[in-house]
This record gives structure tokens, C-alpha cells and sequence, in this order.
């Protein structure tokens, strides 16, 4: 069964309201915060990436105006409600993808709901 972790994406909801930079360092500490960080590391990207901490710092702070920050966090909010309330309800993923895998496979993992608010 797929585990639906909404961790990542509630703390960067709280950091958008809050700006508290201690809800950063809980955001590097979760799970979900290692897949995009090796990857944007292998991949060499041009951002701030020798730690998680500096990465999310970097996707959470970098380029917002108040006005641009306040519409995409209404957004934001909306689209983890929707996700929480249809998507993990439905199991919506694991439905779709066992369309295309054989009959008896089944899951175990995380699925990481992220955002770059």
C-alpha cells in the first residue's frame, strides 16, 4: 500500500504564513525532503543545493512578492484539500498505475505532495 505524505507540503504552507525559519529546519528533516534535494544535486542544477536546508530555503523564499505569494498560497491550500479529500480517499494513483502492472502486484512506498510556494 502507498503511503500519501503530506508532510512536506503542510510545513511549506505554514512557513508561507509564518516565515518561521525553524518550520525550514523541520522541512529538511522530512522524508520527503531528500528526493528533490539528490536529485536537483545530481543534476547539477544552478540553485543553492549543498544541503536540504539550503535548497528548501532557496524554493521557499526565492523570487515572491507578497501579492504573488498570498495567490499562490490560496492555491496551494486549495490543492492540498483537494488531494487530501479525492485523491487518498480514491487511492486514486495506486488505481490508475495497477491498470498497467500485473494482476497482484502490489505497493509499498511513499507518494510526497510537494510545493514551491
Amino acid at each position: 500500500m502507498l503511503k500519501y505524505d503530506f508532510t512536506y507540503a503542510d510545513l511549506a504552507v505554514k512557513f508561507s504564513e509564518t516565515g518561521d525559519s525553524d518550520l525550514l529546519h523541520q522541512i529538511a528533516e522530512a522524508d520527503a525532503a531528500r528526493h528533490p534535494h539528490n536529485h536537483a544535486d545530481m543534476a547539477k542544477y544552478d540553485i543553492p543545493r549543498d544541503t536540504i536546508l539550503e535548497l528548501f530555503t532557496h524554493y521557499l523564499t526565492a523570487h515572491k512578492t507578497d501579492e504573488g505569494r498570498e495567490k499562490a498560497l490560496s492555491t496551494l491550500k486549495t490543492n492540498i484539500v483537494y488531494a487530501k479529500e479525492n485523491i487518498v480517499k480514491d487511492r486514486f494513483a495506486e488505481k490508475t498505475a495497477l491498470q498497467y502492472l500485473s494482476e497482484g502486484f502490489v505497493f509499498a512506498g511513499s507518494i510526497f505532495f510537494y510545493i514551491w510556494a
